[in-house]
C-alpha cells in the first residue's frame, strides 16, 4: 500500500477515511478540524482494525503527532475484519451516542451510504484536492462518495492473488497455471505424486459468510461476469452460473479442493 500526502499528513486531522475495493475499509470522521483546533491541546481517537498490526498503526500515528504538535491520538483497536458485524455494531452505537468517540474510524465500504446518509461522517471535500483524488482509481473515489460529497477516503484495496508451491511445481516440471484447466491438472498431478492425504491441491474460503461472496466474485470475474452494471444486478446469467459451478466442481468433480473449505474463512485457509 502506498501512503500519499493526504493519508500521511491529514488522515486524523481532517478525518480522512480508508477504503477496501471487494471487502473495502474506510475512515470517516465527525468533527471539523477547525472546531477541534479551537480547543487548544487536542486528543483524538482513531478506531481501526488491526489488519496491518499494532506496529504499523503506532508508526503512522506517531508520525502524525510529530507533524502536528499539540495533537495526540488514542488508538482504539477494532476486531479483525472477519468480525464485521461486531465492528459495525460498535461503530453504530458509538457514533449514535455522539459522545465524541471515535473521531476517525475504519469501516467496510458497504457502510458508507449508511453512515453518510445518517450524517455520521464528515464531508471531506474541503480537505482533498484533485491531485489527491488522482492518486486513486476513480471507482475508489466514487465508492467514497455519498450524495455528491466525499465522506470517506481510501485506506486499502483488496486484490485476489493465487499463491502456489514453487518447490512442488518445479519437482513435477510444471509451470504456474494460467487457466483453471491448468490449475486443476497441475494440482491433481502434484497431489497424486506426493501421496500425502493432508496435502490439498487448491484452497479457498467457502464458509457461509462474507468470505464466500468475496471468493465467488473472483471466480465470477474470471468467467467474464460482473455484479453490477451501474443500475442493474448482473449475476443471474451464464457467467454467474459458470463461476458457481466451477467452485462446486473443484470440490466434487476435480477433487483438488477438500470439502473442508466449506467451513474455512481467512485464517484456516492460510
Amino acid at each position: 500500500m502506498t501512503l500519499t500526502r493526504i493519508s500521511r499528513r491529514t488522515i486524523v486531522k481532517a478525518g480522512v477515511g480508508a477504503a477496501v475495493g471487494t471487502t473495502a475499509l474506510h475512515l470517516g470522521a465527525r468533527r471539523a478540524p477547525a472546531v477541534i483546533r479551537r480547543q487548544g491541546e487536542v486528543k483524538l481517537t482513531f478506531a481501526a482494525i488491526k489488519t496491518f498490526g499494532p506496529d504499523y498503526i503506532a508508526e503512522i500515528l506517531g508520525q502524525f503527532e510529530e507533524e502536528n504538535p499539540g495533537i495526540t491520538v488514542e488508538y482504539i483497536e477494532l476486531p479483525t475484519p472477519n468480525n464485521s458485524t461486531e465492528v459495525h455494531t460498535y461503530l453504530v452505537n458509538s457514533l449514535n451516542a455522539r459522545n465524541g468517540e471515535p473521531d476517525v474510524f475504519t469501516q467496510d465500504c458497504i457502510w458508507i451510504p449508511e453512515f453518510g446518509g445518517a450524517g455520521l461522517a464528515l464531508p471531506l471535500d474541503d480537505f482533498v484536492t484533485d491531485d489527491d483524488k488522482a492518486a486513486y482509481f476513480p471507482g475508489l473515489i466514487e465508492n467514497c462518495t455519498w450524495d455528491g460529497k466525499i465522506v470517506a477516503w481510501p485506506w486499502m484495496v483488496d486484490g485476489g492473488f493465487m499463491f502456489y508451491r514453487k518447490d512442488l511445481l518445479d519437482k513435477y516440471s510444471l509451470e504456474a497455471p494460467t487457466s483453471w484447466d491448468e490449475l486443476i491438472s497441475s494440482a491433481q498431478q502434484v497431489v497424486e505424486g506426493e501421496g500425502n492425504p493432508d496435502l490439498a491441491g487448491f484452497l479457498w474460503q467457502g464458509k457461509q459468510a462474507e468470505v464466500l461472496v468475496c471468493n465467488w466474485v473472483e471466480f465470477l470475474g474470471s468467467a467474464g461476469g460482473s455484479t453490477l452494471d451501474g443500475t442493474t444486478v448482473t449475476i443471474n446469467n451464464e457467467a454467474g452460473a459458470k463461476a458457481l459451478q466451477l467452485m462446486v466442481d473443484l470440490i466434487y468433480e476435480a477433487r483438488v479442493t477438500p470439502e473442508a473449505v466449506l467451513t474455512y474463512d481467512e485464517e484456516p485457509s492460510r
